[in-house]
C-alpha cells in the first residue's frame, strides 16, 4: 500500500529541460529517485551544493586589482559536470591542471587527473554532489 507524499516536488524549467536531454535510460533512475523526494527531502549520502555571497571578492586587493570573480571553468567545461569518460564511464569533472581535467567517480573517489577532452563525452551539469553509489545516477 502507497502512502501518500509528505511533500510536493517541484522542478524548475531548467531542471526539467536537464532532465529531458538525459539519455533514456538515465532520465528514468533520476526520475525515480526525484519521486522518492516527496517522502524523503533529505536522503543520506546527498548534500546540496550551496555557495557563499563572497564580498570580499569585490574589494580590490594588493596593487588595486580584484581576484577573478565566477565559476572554475576551462575550455568550456565547468566543475561538477557529468561526464561519461571511454574507461571510467560515469564520473564527474571536479578540477583542472597543467596535465589535464580531474575526474571522479559519483561516489568521490579520485579516478584520474589527466584525462583529455577526447577521452570523454559531456552528458550534463550536476546540481548535486552526490557522495553515495545509493543516491547517485547510474
Amino acid at each position: 500500500m502507497n502512502t501518500p507524499a509528505i511533500y510536493t516536488v517541484y522542478l524548475k524549467r531548467r531542471a526539467e529541460r536537464e532532465l529531458r536531454n538525459l539519455p533514456q535510460s538515465i532520465r528514468t533512475r533520476v526520475d525515480v529517485r526525484v519521486q522518492q523526494l516527496a517522502n524523503n527531502p533529505r536522503p543520506p549520502g546527498v548534500v546540496k551544493l550551496f555557495r557563499r555571497r563572497e564580498l570580499h571578492r569585490q574589494n580590490p586587493q594588493k596593487g588595486g586589482e580584484r581576484p577573478r570573480y565566477g565559476g572554475t571553468t576551462c575550455d568550456g567545461f565547468v566543475k561538477n559536470t557529468l561526464v561519461k569518460h571511454v574507461k571510467h564511464g560515469l564520473t564527474r569533472i571536479s578540477g583542472f591542471g597543467k596535465t589535464g581535467i580531474s575526474l571522479y567517480s559519483l561516489a568521490g573517489k579520485r579516478l584520474c587527473q589527466n584525462a583529455k577532452t577526447q577521452d570523454f563525452k559531456v552528458l550534463t551539469r550536476l546540481n548535486f554532489n552526490y557522495r553515495s553509489g545509493i543516491s547517485s545516477p547510474p
